[in-house]
């Protein structure tokens, strides 16, 4: 039985021998076929790097580079202070927007702002100052655009109204307007007045009372607006000095504002301080650039 089982394992071991001899010839046969492949496969395509081609990578491109935007242009002034001042410093005042932090304020553009340095009245309300506006940026702002619309309708059919166009904005009413004037500046017009803005009765009086010029360049961009303060013997110094106004004052407060203007319309320049006619000259010298 053991010499059975011997044979068997050898004619098996035989027959194994011999499926290996065969299995090697197999195998000598197919590492052939592929290498006569490997020496005929497909090129890559003409004109990608065969880099490319095998590893399916899109060649890198640069990203475009957005430009930066462009600066706004902000306005400036040349001007000659005909002996009113000593100086002027040109500033650039930022936008206002009312808020919970800026109670009270009123909503305004960016805006130029000339500063007089030196100017003789210094007891008033308002400072000595000239303002540049960009009529574009005026007119995102409602009642400024509206300002700048109603300054345009004066210069060309002169109907003068109730109250006259001011920037910049207050937050209180234009209670008169006086002497009022056509003006050319080097590269525009506008209008010059005497005028007065408070609340309620005040008397036309020495602390309010100012000079303004509100004007257009010709090519429509630019918005002038001057704010100079006025002095003139007789009126009274305060908004609260009422000792000796007339009755019609408390009586009839619309009768007695026609009245003072009428009086003050009927003054020559000279009887103001500083001479309406320096204060022209000032505003016809502005060249905005």
């Amino acid at each position: 039985m053991n010499i059975k089982i011997f044979k068997h394992i050898y004619s098996i071991n035989g027959e194994c021998y011999r499926m290996k001899t065969f299995t090697f010839v197999i195998a000598l046969i197919c590492l052939s076929l592929l290498a006569s492949a490997c020496t005929t496969a497909t090129p890559a395509a003409s004109g990608v790097p065969s880099s490319t081609a095998t590893t399916g990578v899109e060649p890198t491109t640069l990203p475009t580079q957005t430009p930066a935007p462009a600066e706004p242009t902000v306005p400036s002034a040349a001007l000659d202070l005909n002996g009113l001042a000593q100086a002027a410093a040109t500033l650039v005042l930022p936008a206002v927007q009312p808020g919970a932090d800026n109670p009270g304020a009123v909503a305004m553009p960016q805006r130029t702002l000339l500063w007089l340095y030196g100017y003789p009245i210094t007891a008033h309300v308002r400072e000595p100052q000239i303002f540049i506006f960009s009529v574009e940026d005026l007119s995102m702002y409602e009642a400024a655009a509206r300002a700048a619309q109603d300054l345009q309708t004066l210069l060309q059919s002169q109907p003068e109204g109730q109250t006259l166009p001011f920037l910049p904005l207050a937050s209180d009413v234009q209670q008169m307007h006086t002497q009022v004037k056509t003006l050319e500046f080097k590269n525009g017009q506008g209008v010059r007045y005497l005028t007065q803005y408070g609340n309620g009765m005040s008397p036309i009086n020495n602390q309010q009372v100012f000079y303004t010029f509100q004007g257009l360049t010709n090519d429509g961009q630019y918005y002038v607006a001057a704010v100079l303060p006025v002095y003139l013997t007789g009126l009274p110094s305060y908004p609260t000095d009422t000792a000796n106004l007339p009755l019609e004052f408390t009586s009839d407060y619309p009768n007695y504002v026609a009245s003072m203007v009428n009086q003050l319309n009927l003054l020559n320049a000279s009887d103001y301080a500083p001479d309406l006619g320096k204060l022209d000259a000032l505003v016809m010298s502005i060249e905005v650039k």
